[in-house]
């Protein structure tokens, strides 16, 4: 009986059961991100198309329209749907009451919500051609620091011929990754 145990003891533990243990590779260091910047990275980057169309709705349109487009609405843009509303009510309701009775003299309310609705077109022009920028550095900064790879960008354009005598432009497509 001890030589039968013996005799599988050996067969069971041959070398070619035996495999060698991997190399535990180091765990990359783990970074800890807070809540903002985890929606900053949710958010991505504004794409050209979004930051050209949210500009010019923006400055033409108005009432947080190019701030929608951004995907900006709900961090600034419900300020502008809410102020414009407000002060088209108050303009409104002024001209209203100005062409009533010749007691009710309420210009100061056309004039005031007419100079709101130009400050807050302003305010929020300025804001759609501003802020897409500096948000998209801030993405860009962000996932440098966290190692991600930047995303590939494509780009059109028109440029003048390297030869002073030639005429006409060279357009091409330049690819960034």
């Amino acid at each position: 009986m001890p030589a039968l145990v013996l005799i599988l003891l050996i067969a069971l533990s041959t070398p070619a059961l035996a495999q060698p243990m991997q190399p535990q590779q180091p765990m990359p260091p783990q970074l800890q991100i807070t809540e903002e910047q985890q929606e900053l990275l949710d958010q991505g980057e504004i794409s050209l198309p979004r930051y050209l169309t949210g500009g010019g709705l923006a400055t033409f349109i108005g009432f947080g329209v190019g701030q929608g487009v951004q995907g900006r609405w709900k961090s600034r843009g419900w300020m502008f749907t809410v102020g414009d509303s407000v002060a088209v009510a108050v303009t409104l309701y002024g001209a209203a009451r100005c062409c009533g009775p010749a007691g009710n003299k309420e210009e100061y309310m056309v004039l005031g919500g007419l100079a709101a609705l130009i400050g807050l077109r302003i305010w929020q022009t300025v804001d759609a051609w501003l802020v897409p920028p500096e948000h998209n550095r801030r993405v860009r900064a962000l996932r440098g620091k966290l190692g991600l790879a930047p995303p590939t960008i494509s780009a059109l354009y028109l440029a003048p011929p390297q030869t002073p005598d030639a005429s006409g432009v060279v357009a091409g497509l330049s690819l960034s990754f």
